[in-house]
């Protein structure tokens, strides 16, 4: 889920923060505290490469002993900014839609009597917003929602009440917008978005956000976050269904075959998740590939799984650590602590990876070389502990 760059980067920067109070344990160590999140999340997470769902966040605060509410609020922050970004703007001309002109004629052409006045109405929020003027937003747009919430505005009017901290308006308007239909996919969108974030109302935002999916069937996203909402409910099949509906309607866009890959992994569709991401175009993309090894790993292709691993150039830290696993799987216990070895000073995985060399020699019977190791670890941490991953 791409998200405001600024707001995602401070989100991650204060679970850094955490990480570092709770004596910085690894991103592996994080995941296996989660039970259910894998370290890839935990990582992307901490970077601020994407934002998760906030499931797998409060999962990650609560394994390195933060404050859930604190994250929680930096969190619905970058989320908005997220709808924001990913939203395709029925009521804003000036953005661009996913189908081009085709889009723009969907929007004039909606036979909708108060459009006009509706998008005159948004193009002054605009500007008010960019001026920080959010009580204005509220006195000039109250007027025209109060009798008919359909329209788009509900969204730079819920904007301007988020950023001046007034939850529990927000709240109570989210209540009489929850059995409604929206007028538009984008407004659709914005209130499952945050029905699912502010009360965590799973088959109203799965309601409201079919509704868009309905209203902008060429929308990935839009599928996307119908899944992610399904998974919420443990609805995993129905989930997995809108999963790949939304790779097939965007087969480039990379959250979306991400999740539906790790979907597929998790309930042991193994094969399915390898004869996607080879038909993938995104092939070829570090975090797409390492999910194509586990899949080929996870079905016994060793070998395979293997010259995948040595067809990459240069592996990353990530790709290192499945490269590893697969070596040691295949009892090649010296290659997999080669790998290893060029990432121990890693600022993310050193302790990690030469942990997992401990593993191996001790595998591969040098006792001595393997607890060696470990007390170097030990030693090290316990000298700097705030200074080691």
């Amino acid at each position: 889920m791409a998200g405001n760059d600024a707001s995602r980067q401070a989100l991650a920067a204060r679970l850094r923060e955490l990480r570092l109070d709770a004596g910085q344990p690894s991103v592996r160590d994080i995941a296996s505290k989660t039970l259910v999140i894998s370290h890839s999340t935990v990582h992307q997470a901490l970077s601020g490469k994407r934002l998760p769902r906030w499931g797998a966040i409060e999962l990650i605060v609560e394994a390195i002993n933060g404050d859930i509410e604190e994250i929680r609020t930096l969190w619905k922050r970058a989320l908005l900014e997220s709808s924001r970004e990913l939203n395709t703007g029925e009521m804003d001309p000036d953005r661009a839609t996913p189908d081009g002109h085709a889009g723009r004629y969907k929007m004039l052409s909606s036979y909708d009597p108060n459009l006009g006045a509706d998008m005159l109405a948004f193009h002054a929020a605009r500007k008010l917003r960019q001026e920080g003027k959010h009580e204005e937003i509220l006195e000039y747009l109250a007027p025209r929602i109060k009798s008919r919430r359909r329209t788009g505005l509900i969204e730079p009017y819920l904007d301007a009440l988020n950023e001046l901290g007034r939850r529990g308006e927000m709240v109570e308007i989210l209540e009489d917008l929850r059995d409604l239909e929206m007028g538009t996919a984008r407004s659709a969108n914005y209130i499952a978005d945050m029905l699912a974030n502010l009360l965590e109302d799973w088959d109203g935002a799965i309601q409201h956000q079919k509704r868009a999916l309905r209203l902008d069937p060429n929308n990935a996203t839009y599928a996307w976050f119908v899944g992610l909402y399904l998974e919420e409910l443990a609805l995993y099949d129905e989930a997995e269904i809108y999963h790949r509906r939304a790779t097939e309607i965007d087969p480039s866009h990379k959250n979306c075959s991400e999740s539906y890959l790790e979907m597929l992994i998790g309930s042991g569709k193994f094969q399915t998740a390898e004869s996607f991401a080879k038909a993938s175009p995104l092939v070829n993309d570090s975090d797409i590939r390492i999910h194509l090894i586990r899949a080929l790993s996870l079905q016994g292709k060793l070998e395979e799984a293997e010259s995948l691993c040595r067809s990459i150039g240069q592996p990353n830290d990530i790709e290192a650590g499945e490269f590893s696993r697969v070596l040691s799987a295949m009892g090649k216990y010296d290659e997999a602590l080669n790998v290893l070895r060029k990432f121990w000073s890693h600022e993310t995985y050193g302790v990690t990876f030469r942990m997992m060399s401990a593993d191996l020699l001790r595998l591969a019977g040098d006792t001595a070389q393997s607890e060696q190791v470990v007390a170097e670890v030990e030693a090290e941490l316990s000298a700097t502990p705030d200074s080691v991953d």
